[in-house]
């Protein structure tokens, strides 16, 4: 495992792990909608692998994309030690009991049932995270729901 920056999104340059990718946003506007994102403006460094990392983001996303409905926000903070990577999105017809099964292995909501999904996306979120000491949960947040992720940060 190396050193992700997870704190930078350039265009321009090609460090960090939520730099500009422009399938992703492009994949946002063909839904109709534009991500809103809010990273600090100085790096935040974890040590993860950056390749499991970029996955956790790309399941995370294609979820939304496949279920979620409303904008979608995520947002990077520092937290004492840690660094916090959430992810939020109106939910209206999720509720606590239903957080709690969003990471078992095949799992698939009532209102994705219709859709061809395998319910391992957030299954392989979850054990990604864990593998790189991580932490990950789901809450609700009146019609909202956050997927949270921490890890500790690494201090150069």
């Amino acid at each position: 495992m190396g050193n992700a920056g997870v704190g930078e999104c350039n265009p321009g340059k090609e460090r960090g792990v939520l730099q500009y990718n422009k399938r992703a946003y492009y994949d946002f506007l063909s839904k109709g909608e534009e991500p809103n994102i809010h990273i600090p403006a100085k790096p935040i460094y974890i040590h993860v692998d950056k390749d499991a990392l970029k996955r956790i983001f790309q399941n995370l996303i294609k979820n939304y994309l496949n279920h979620g409905t409303g904008s979608i926000s995520i947002s990077v903070k520092e937290e004492g030690n840690q660094v916090s990577i959430s992810f939020k999105n109106y939910a209206p017809g999720i509720d606590r009991a239903e957080t709690e099964k969003l990471f078992k292995r095949f799992y698939t909501g009532d209102q994705s049932r219709t859709k061809k999904t395998t319910g391992l996306g957030l299954s392989i979120v979850k054990n990604l995270v864990a593998k790189m000491n991580g932490e990950i949960e789901a809450n609700v947040e009146g019609s909202f729901l956050i997927i949270n992720i921490t890890f500790l940060m690494v201090y150069n």
